[in-house]
């Protein structure tokens, strides 16, 4: 053996011919196989036949390939042909886990994306497969709020942690809604994405609230406290506060939470049952006693919900969907971050034109 690839002396060879033209994984593929080939034959030479294999009258090229070469090959240019940069193109949508086409141009770097087609798990994050989620949890199971009883038939507490947009917990309330389907959706007081205190958004927490679902507190630890230095005494201070800061901004009674990231708390997660008046969806009562599913950030992070629907197997499911990530059409998660932020900016232009013209301002 070698301490090097593409050197030493060459004891056997496998030949194959390409009659079509092959991506990368499939040429990786064939070139296992005949190494699988050459092992089997050398095994029984070695060990069966007693046979020690002779050196072949071949050496290697001498030139050794590394990844620069790769990247050389790989290259677009401008002046590449339709065909190269289609037979490139191609090759890179097939069975390749990296983004690593590049176009570069007038010293400027341009990154190809993969396009989504029906194997790629974000077309599960759209309103239609949600809808297709709920008919078929309606047909196998109860839906009930978070309460301190629970009963023991199949049960589905169906939650929704509104991380960066109210207009997506909107529209997938008025889903449920439309399928006679009663969930919570846990509001954030802090919130890069969004301003509880904008009448546009106030408005559509009270919209969701009027279709019959519960308002909680989606709390956030990271504000404005040091996670690092953080004690169980001053978390239930914490919580309570942006208790109260809910309830005075939406004038509202919040009787249950959930916690925001809660992995950055380490041991000073305080898991009780109920905290500050309000239940605790991360007691052990909605963990233990339930199969957990979630879509964080836009990819199941245990089991497929579809995978899950089997009320003999899990009669009791405790269901976290985050409204960002489900959308009328498929798109990446970081693209669907994208669509929420830039709809926000729209908005809020929007509304800034209309003060202007309203007010017979000029707007240039």
């Amino acid at each position: 053996m070698e301490a090097r690839v593409d050197c030493g002396t060459i004891v056997d060879i496998e030949l194959i011919k390409l009659t079509e033209p092959k991506d990368a994984m499939q040429l990786l593929t064939l070139a296992n196989e005949c190494g699988y080939k050459i092992l089997n034959r050398l095994l029984k030479n070695i060990l069966i036949d007693k046979k020690i294999p002779k050196p072949l009258q071949i050496t290697w090229s001498g030139k050794k390939r590394r990844r620069k070469h790769l990247i050389e090959l790989s290259a677009i240019s401008p002046y590449s042909s339709k065909s190269e940069i289609d037979h490139k193109y191609d090759a890179f949508q097939k069975n390749i886990s990296h983004n690593n086409l590049f176009l570069d141009l007038y010293n400027y770097r341009f990154r190809y994306e993969k396009k989504l087609n029906s194997t790629v798990q974000n077309n599960d994050f759209t309103e239609h497969k949600y809808k297709e989620y709920l008919i078929k949890l309606i047909e196998n199971y109860k839906f009930s709020f978070f309460s301190k009883d629970y009963t023991s038939h199949a049960t589905v507490l169906l939650r929704h942690d509104i991380d960066v947009s109210v207009h997506r917990a909107y529209k997938l309330a008025k889903i449920e809604t439309a399928l006679g389907i009663k969930s919570t959706f846990f509001i954030m007081l802090y919130n890069w994405f969004y301003d509880i205190r904008d009448p546009e958004i106030r408005n559509l927490i009270f919209a969701i609230k009027k279709m019959g679902h519960k308002i909680g507190l989606h709390f956030d630890a990271s504000y404005p406290l040091n996670t690092n230095f953080i004690d169980k005494e001053t978390l239930a201070k914490t919580i309570l506060q942006q208790k109260i800061g809910l309830e005075t901004i939406l004038s509202l009674k919040i009787t249950i939470f959930s916690y925001h990231n809660p992995t950055i708390l380490g041991n000073n997660l305080i898991k009780d049952l109920e905290i500050c008046g309000m239940l605790n969806v991360y007691n052990e009562t909605f963990i233990k006693n339930f199969k957990y599913c979630s879509d964080s950030n836009g990819l199941w992070r245990f089991d497929k919900l579809d995978d899950l629907i089997k009320p003999k197997q899990y009669p009791k499911l405790h269901v976290l969907i985050h409204p960002e990530w489900w959308t009328p059409e498929p798109l990446t998660p970081r693209k669907k971050i994208l669509r929420a932020l830039n709809g926000r900016a729209n908005a809020m232009l929007s509304r800034y034109d209309k003060l202007l013209y309203e007010n017979k301002r000029l707007n240039s």
